[in-house]
């Protein structure tokens, strides 16, 4: 079993760390113990978020854990009356080479998440982002 760590985040120890764009197929479905994306949202285009999400879903073991993030839109549209556009497109963008590529709602990868088999345990949102966590039932 591996703990694994997906997305623009530092390695933690005893993690296996791949990016976003990886192809998941070296990994075998349910090898994963943990899976750690707090901000692969954010690298996933609308018309590639499913598909990534139901594969990486698949590599957690039975009983094993997920955690899935990033950048919140409702939370962003709601700041925007206190942020200003230049902070907001920092925020959403600060690095050109980041390659962000969306920002979806936490209700909606919730829901991606329960459709793959995740029983959702904990949701947390700040200011912009949002991070949800659950088991692989």
């Amino acid at each position: 079993m591996i703990k694994l760590i997906v997305g623009n985040v530092e390695n933690l120890n005893g993690y296996k760390k791949i990016g976003i764009t990886k192809d998941l197929s070296e990994i075998d479905d349910g090898e994963c113990l943990e899976i750690r994306g707090v901000d692969i949202c954010n690298y996933l285009h609308i018309s590639e978020i499913e598909k990534y999400i139901s594969e990486l879903c698949k590599k957690v073991s039975h009983g094993g854990t997920i955690s899935i993030g990033g950048y919140d839109i409702w939370l962003l549209q709601q700041s925007k009356n206190s942020i200003s556009l230049e902070d907001l497109n920092h925020l959403m963008f600060p690095n050109p080479s980041l390659n962000i590529k969306g920002a979806y709602t936490l209700n909606y990868i919730a829901n991606l998440m329960f459709k793959n088999g995740i029983i959702i345990k904990n949701k947390y949102c700040d200011e912009t982002n949002f991070v949800i966590s659950g088991v692989r039932a």
